[in-house]
């Protein structure tokens, strides 16, 4: 038992170096990576613009605005895209996808900002998808299910929702927060460069007790709108001249 604490206080140093060191090189090489989502650079800007998909099989969309507390809050050079796509019985599915810039504070975690929202997180853990393509490869993110209660002709309904999420950023995909952090200061290190990191998101409500059946649609959702918005990771394009 003893080894093993040793080990992970042995492990936590070790990546508390490591970030350290990372953030000297960045002082000195503030060169940033490129995104893992689909984008335009903006001329004189480091913020980006967002390519999101604006026609999707099944699915209207609109754009959503992005809100001024977030403007407010989040570092200047964050590039943003939010989009929502409404099936014709009318559920819908909000994608957003926030870059970061030169500040790592431009990716927050949902659950701050979830339960900011007047949502109850009820139940969090991670699934896999299957993303078809040139370079078909597996898709793993975080899944929070919530709920809360909103009035509605002045009567309380409660309903739920599913929120799902990842990062990405070039040549990368993960769910993990930590090998997000640890990926970026050893890139740091390594190549001299900010891996710049793209938080990718979809929200979607429901009246509670709908879960079950309105899951398997946001899969549905991920199967057709991922690869339209982003790039695959390496090790699908490495897989994919194997065969």
């Amino acid at each position: 038992m003893r080894s093993r604490q040793l080990a992970v206080l042995f492990g936590g140093l070790a990546v508390i170096g490591l970030t350290v060191g990372a953030v000297a090189s960045y002082q000195q090489n503030q060169r940033l990576g490129k995104p893992g989502v689909r984008y335009q650079e903006i001329a004189g800007s480091v913020a980006v613009e967002v390519l999101l998909p604006q026609d999707l099989p099944g699915y209207r969309s609109e754009s959503l605005p992005v809100t001024q507390e977030e403007l407010d809050m989040l570092p200047k050079d964050t590039s943003f895209g939010r989009r929502r796509f409404v099936a014709p019985d009318g559920l819908a599915f909000d994608l957003s996808v926030v870059v970061m810039g030169g500040d790592q504070s431009s990716i927050h975690r949902p659950q701050s900002c979830i339960p900011a929202q007047g949502w109850t997180i009820t139940r969090q853990d991670t699934d896999t998808i299957r993303i078809q393509g040139t370079d078909t490869y597996d898709l793993n993110y975080n899944r929070l299910l919530n709920s809360k209660t909103v009035p509605v002709e002045g009567n309380p309904v409660p309903v739920e929702s599913f929120y799902v999420y990842w990062f990405a950023a070039d040549g990368k995909v993960t769910a993990s927060r930590e090998r997000r952090i640890v990926s970026t200061a050893w890139h740091m290190l390594t190549a001299g460069e900010v891996e710049r990191w793209a938080y990718v998101s979809v929200h979607s409500a429901f009246r509670a007790g709908a879960s079950e059946a309105v899951y398997p649609r946001i899969r549905a959702f991920l199967e057709t709108a991922v690869p339209e918005l982003q790039l695959p990771p390496d090790d699908a394009a490495a897989e994919r001249q194997k065969r």
